[in-house]
Parts: structure tokens; C-alpha cells; sequence
């Protein structure tokens, strides 16, 4: 194994910690998306369902 001068190490470390960090950035966006797009959802068909009741007059 070559070992390199300390600055490349850092440079190798430095670049493997952003692409960690835009990983978990990346993850983190999409679940938001998801979670927003799973309340959107749950929040239409309770109001689906809310005017079907009034609908049929319970």
C-alpha cells in the first residue's frame, strides 16, 4: 500500500466525510418528501371519507 503525504490523507478524509454528510443530507430531503407526501394523503382521504359521511347524512 502507498501511503501519500499527510495533506493528501486529509484531502482523501476531507472528501469521504462530504460525501458522507450529502448522503445523509440527500436521505434526510427524501424522507421529508416522503413523510409530507404520506400526511398529504392521509390528510385527503380523511377529508374524503369525513364528506362521504355528510354526503350520506350520517
Amino acid at each position: 500500500m502507498m501511503y501519500g503525504s499527510p495533506t493528501d490523507d486529509m484531502v482523501i478524509i476531507t472528501m469521504a466525510l462530504r460525501k458522507m454528510l450529502m448522503t445523509m443530507v440527500k436521505k434526510s430531503i427524501v424522507d421529508e418528501c416522503e413523510e409530507k407526501m404520506l400526511l398529504m394523503q392521509n390528510t385527503k382521504m380523511a377529508k374524503v371519507s369525513f364528506e362521504e359521511k355528510e354526503n350520506r347524512g350520517y
